[in-house]
């Protein structure tokens, strides 16, 4: 995707065709998909944030994304990889690494989503560590597009908690 010089437009009629402003859209991109010509996707990755799409790495933490990263591309936020969050509640490397993963993320100005919540524990866990959202199947299983509506009413969070879940 990020060596195709045709995919900023490619992106823009596509949510064009379907409705949506940009600004709505995230666009997640793998670690492993920024090494293979960091120079051309950092080129189109500033493209497409300039189009109103927001990049945010995905399954953050195990690929071979380096800090600078963070630093240079024009991220909206990261996903922590289901690896790390999944073991945080009975592994302590594991849980210093999604903490400290989240607290460089926001004091650069990103979110982050935690994937693979899969008990309430973990939900607590990340809700006590500041992460912005959380999503994996101990928050819902798939839904079909005709159940999301009656799903999102029934669990409507407090406006006092701070992490939201997303599918």
């Amino acid at each position: 995707m990020l060596g195709d010089s045709g995919i900023v437009t490619h992106l823009r009629n596509t949510v064009a065709d379907c409705g949506l402003p940009a600004r709505l859209v995230d666009l997640e991109i793998t670690e492993t998909s920024l090494i293979h010509n960091q120079e051309r996707a950092a080129l189109v990755l500033a493209d497409c944030r300039a189009a109103g799409f927001s990049i945010v790495i995905d399954d953050y933490g195990v690929g071979f994304c380096s800090l600078a990263y963070l630093r240079r591309l024009p991220l909206r936020g990261l996903k922590i990889d289901q690896s790390f969050v999944g073991k945080m509640t009975k592994n302590a490397e594991d849980a210093i690494i999604v903490q400290s993963t989240i607290a460089l993320a926001h004091n650069l100005g990103l979110t982050v989503v935690a994937e693979g919540v899969e008990d309430p524990a973990t939900l607590s866990q990340l809700q006590s560590y500041g992460c912005d959202f959380a999503q994996g199947f101990g928050i819902a299983m798939p839904l079909p597009k005709s159940d999301v509506s009656a799903w999102l009413r029934s669990h409507q969070a407090p406006p006092t908690d701070r992490l939201r879940a997303v599918r």
